[in-house]
Protein backbone atom coordinates (compact mmCIF):
# COMPACT_ATOMS: atom_id res chain seq x y z
CA UNK A 1 0.00 0.00 0.00
CA UNK A 2 3.27 2.51 -0.70
CA UNK A 3 2.34 5.37 -3.17
CA UNK A 4 5.93 4.57 -4.39
CA UNK A 5 5.91 0.78 -5.27
CA UNK A 6 3.04 -0.75 -6.88
CA UNK A 7 2.53 -3.44 -9.54
CA UNK A 8 -0.55 -5.70 -10.58
CA UNK A 9 -3.39 -5.74 -7.71
CA UNK A 10 -4.37 -9.17 -6.26
CA UNK A 11 -7.93 -8.47 -7.81
CA UNK A 12 -6.39 -7.68 -11.49
CA UNK A 13 -3.71 -10.72 -11.17
CA UNK A 14 -6.42 -13.50 -13.02
CA UNK A 15 -7.37 -11.42 -15.63
CA UNK A 16 -3.63 -9.81 -16.34
CA UNK A 17 -2.18 -13.04 -16.55
CA UNK A 18 -5.24 -14.49 -18.21
CA UNK A 19 -4.51 -11.99 -21.62
CA UNK A 20 -0.81 -13.02 -21.55
CA UNK A 21 0.37 -15.65 -24.14
CA UNK A 22 3.97 -15.52 -23.85
CA UNK A 23 4.39 -16.74 -27.77
CA UNK A 24 3.11 -12.56 -28.61
CA UNK A 25 6.62 -11.59 -26.58
CA UNK A 26 9.50 -13.40 -28.05
CA UNK A 27 11.88 -10.97 -26.09
CA UNK A 28 10.38 -11.66 -22.61
CA UNK A 29 11.08 -14.52 -20.29
CA UNK A 30 7.97 -14.75 -18.23
CA UNK A 31 9.65 -15.96 -15.39
CA UNK A 32 7.55 -16.44 -12.58
CA UNK A 33 6.11 -13.81 -9.98
CA UNK A 34 7.51 -10.83 -7.28
CA UNK A 35 5.62 -10.20 -4.65
CA UNK A 36 5.75 -7.25 -2.01
CA UNK A 37 5.11 -8.29 1.58
CA UNK A 38 4.32 -4.97 3.66
CA UNK A 39 7.28 -3.11 5.94
CA UNK A 40 6.28 -4.57 8.88
CA UNK A 41 7.47 -6.33 12.05
CA UNK A 42 4.60 -8.57 12.63
CA UNK A 43 5.35 -12.00 11.85
CA UNK A 44 2.10 -13.39 11.36
CA UNK A 45 0.97 -10.73 8.94
CA UNK A 46 4.19 -11.15 6.65
CA UNK A 47 3.44 -15.34 6.75
CA UNK A 48 -0.08 -14.45 5.82
CA UNK A 49 1.30 -12.55 2.68
CA UNK A 50 3.83 -14.39 2.08
CA UNK A 51 1.67 -17.80 2.01
CA UNK A 52 -1.26 -15.84 -0.34
CA UNK A 53 1.73 -14.89 -2.83
CA UNK A 54 2.35 -18.71 -3.32
CA UNK A 55 -0.92 -19.56 -3.16
CA UNK A 56 -1.07 -17.25 -6.28
CA UNK A 57 1.95 -18.68 -7.83
CA UNK A 58 0.97 -21.58 -7.63
CA UNK A 59 -2.37 -20.80 -9.23
CA UNK A 60 -1.07 -18.58 -11.91
CA UNK A 61 1.26 -21.38 -12.86
CA UNK A 62 -0.98 -24.21 -12.93
CA UNK A 63 -3.91 -22.03 -14.55
CA UNK A 64 -2.35 -19.86 -17.21
CA UNK A 65 1.61 -21.29 -17.78
CA UNK A 66 1.64 -25.08 -17.22
CA UNK A 67 4.15 -26.00 -19.83
CA UNK A 68 6.31 -22.62 -19.66
CA UNK A 69 9.53 -24.24 -17.97
CA UNK A 70 10.75 -20.30 -17.16
CA UNK A 71 7.77 -20.00 -14.67
CA UNK A 72 9.42 -20.85 -12.11
CA UNK A 73 10.53 -18.02 -9.94
CA UNK A 74 8.67 -16.78 -6.86
CA UNK A 75 10.25 -14.11 -5.70
CA UNK A 76 9.22 -12.98 -1.93
CA UNK A 77 10.98 -11.50 0.71
CA UNK A 78 14.34 -9.02 1.79
CA UNK A 79 16.77 -8.31 3.90
CA UNK A 80 14.51 -8.56 7.15
CA UNK A 81 11.98 -11.16 6.37
CA UNK A 82 14.04 -13.60 3.69
CA UNK A 83 13.94 -16.41 6.55
CA UNK A 84 10.17 -16.53 6.53
CA UNK A 85 10.07 -16.14 2.38
CA UNK A 86 12.05 -19.04 1.83
CA UNK A 87 9.92 -21.27 4.08
CA UNK A 88 7.11 -20.28 2.17
CA UNK A 89 8.90 -21.08 -1.27
CA UNK A 90 10.82 -17.92 -2.18
CA UNK A 91 13.23 -18.63 -4.96
CA UNK A 92 14.92 -15.54 -5.30
CA UNK A 93 14.82 -12.97 -1.77
CA UNK A 94 15.78 -9.11 -2.35
CA UNK A 95 18.74 -8.60 -0.31
CA UNK A 96 19.35 -4.92 0.33
CA UNK A 97 19.96 -3.35 3.56
CA UNK A 98 21.78 -6.35 4.98
CA UNK A 99 24.57 -5.50 2.56
CA UNK A 100 25.25 -2.31 4.25
CA UNK A 101 25.48 -3.20 7.84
Amino acid sequence: QEESKFGIARSDIHSFSEGLNPSDYPNVVFSGLMSMGSLTHDVVLTKKEFSEAQNYFQQIKSTYFPTLESFKELSIGMSGDYKIAIEYGSTMVRIGSAVFE
